[in-house]
């Protein structure tokens, strides 16, 4: 914020006289306002969602200067940006700029983005979240947002951790079941099992893991029977730490059948963490 001031002094020569001075501030800021949105809803794998315009406008009293726009998230490469006359624009008190944002989804699932606008008003990172889901043609599809949920916990200690399942389809999918073999360290509870998801319809998993007493790690994976037809992995990866252990990185290991898991189970964890190409595991 700056002020302009403007002064009035006044004098006398009369005994009796004050001289006087008066200062008047005008408060002079910058403000930025955004309409627009960046939701997309369900637009199919291939094709290209409506384009959103998104307005960003000088409703201050001083000049706004916009800096370089960026995209940030996990699924920059699903939203594209398109003619953009905002950056780097200085707008004056009640001027405007725009740019629009379109959403081709590469493949199905559901996907966020945000835009972040620069500036120098009070709010000097603006953020507008993208939000858009691909849709299958032809087909209920099953997808899971997050495939390896990892704890890394003390002795004693427990954690929730969740992830969606998603129908990125156009038809439906219904989930027959959902089978936890591993460790007995970890437990899962959901609202999927025995639902059926319409195109673009969520429900979740949520795994706990319960460090025990003893140091460790430990494995579980949970499956998603599925109709149409296709089985799904969620792999459960779990330490248990001493107060003085510090986790690192590499190695993996995957307890035989004095782990309690049987020898079936164990290919039935070793495939999805292959399918996966890599396992976020902690040795001691």
């Amino acid at each position: 914020m700056k002020d302009e001031c403007r002064s009035e002094i006044s004098f006398s020569d009369a005994p009796s006289s004050v001289d006087q001075v008066s200062l008047t501030c005008t408060g002079i800021q910058t403000a930025i306002s955004t309409s627009g949105t960046g939701a997309f809803g369900n637009v199919i794998v291939g094709n290209v969602g409506g384009t959103n315009t998104i307005t960003v406008t000088n409703n201050g009293t001083d000049d706004l200067t916009i800096g370089t726009i960026v995209q940030t998230g996990e699924d920059t490469e699903q939203f594209i940006i398109s003619n953009n006359d905002c950056d780097s624009q200085v707008l004056v008190p009640t001027d405007s700029c725009t740019f629009d944002v379109t959403f081709h989804p590469l493949e199905g699932g559901a996907f966020n983005s945000s835009i972040l606008i620069p500036n120098n008003s009070a709010t000097p990172s603006v953020s507008i979240g993208l939000t858009g889901t691909g849709i299958v043609p032809g087909r209920g599809l099953l997808q899971i947002k997050t495939d390896v949920l990892d704890f890394d916990l003390e002795v004693g200690t427990s954690l929730s951790q969740s992830t969606t399942l998603t129908n990125v389809g156009n038809g439906d999918v219904t989930i027959n079941a959902l089978t936890l073999e591993g460790d007995s360290n970890f437990t899962q509870t959901n609202d999927c099992d025995g639902v059926t998801l319409a195109a673009g319809e969520t429900c979740t998993i949520t795994a706990t893991f319960d460090a025990g007493d003893t140091a460790g790690n430990f494995n579980a994976v949970v499956s998603i029977d599925s109709s149409p037809g296709s089985l799904d992995f969620l792999v459960l990866l779990g330490s248990a730490l001493l107060d003085d252990d510090t986790p690192d990185s590499g190695g993996c290991s995957f307890q035989g059948a004095a782990g309690g898991v049987s020898y079936a189970a164990t290919w039935l964890l070793i495939l999805p963490v292959a399918a996966i190409g890599f396992i976020r595991r902690r040795s001691k």
